[in-house]
This record gives structure tokens, C-alpha cells and sequence, in this order.
């Protein structure tokens, strides 16, 4: 079990991620990303938590949508990295102000769900 300010933690991190990648985008990070490591979602603090109660949640709608959200996230993290490694700085910005905020704000409002849920 996590407390509240375990979940929120998580929360605040996966929403700073689309600040960070803005920065990255527009060259004023100084945050050097690796592709294959931001593709994984098992290495993170929620990634790590989904993957060990996978089989204890895994029959609950909400934790299936947190866990497809989740990884859907930092699919869409890598590609906007490697958009922007390639110089396709315009397509990353879209794809970040597109489908990656669609998916995330989707995701911030399962994880509020799934928080309620388990705790």
C-alpha cells in the first residue's frame, strides 16, 4: 500500500514529464535522455509498483487502464525524444501537444481513480 503523498508524488512526476520534454524540444534541457530507458515503463517509481501488483489488480478495470496509460506514456516520451534527436523538432512539439497530453491527462485522471481504489 502507498499513502497519499506516495500517490501524488507519482502524479506531480508523470505531469512534470511534459515539462521536461518541452525543454528538451525547444534545446533548453540539460537533461541528456536515453530512448530504450524512457521507453521502459518498469523502471520508474510507478512502473516498479504496477509491475510487482500486477497480479493482485490486474482483474480491475482502473488498474488495467493505469497500466496501459502508463506504458503508452513513455512510448510516446521516447518517440518525442527521438523526434527531436532527429531534428523533427516541429512533429515532436505536435506529438507532445497532441496525443501525449490527451494520453496523459487521461492517465493523471485513472491514476486519481485507482489511488481511491486501492488505498
Amino acid at each position: 500500500m502507498m499513502d497519499s503523498s506516495e500517490w501524488l508524488n507519482m502524479i506531480n512526476t508523470h505531469v512534470q514529464w511534459k515539462q521536461r520534454l518541452h525543454a528538451y524540444i525547444m534545446g533548453t534541457s540539460t537533461e541528456i535522455f536515453n530512448v530504450a530507458t524512457v521507453a521502459s515503463d518498469n523502471k520508474c517509481i510507478l512502473g516498479t509498483w504496477i509491475y510487482n501488483n500486477a497480479q493482485k489488480f490486474k482483474q480491475t478495470e482502473i488498474f488495467e487502464n493505469v497500466r496501459l496509460g502508463h506504458a503508452e506514456i513513455h512510448f510516446k516520451a521516447s518517440e518525442i525524444i527521438l523526434l527531436t534527436d532527429q531534428k523533427k523538432v516541429n512533429e515532436a512539439e505536435q506529438l507532445l501537444e497532441g496525443e501525449f497530453a490527451e494520453i496523459s491527462n487521461q492517465f493523471k485522471r485513472d491514476l486519481i481513480r485507482l489511488s481511491r481504489t486501492v488505498n
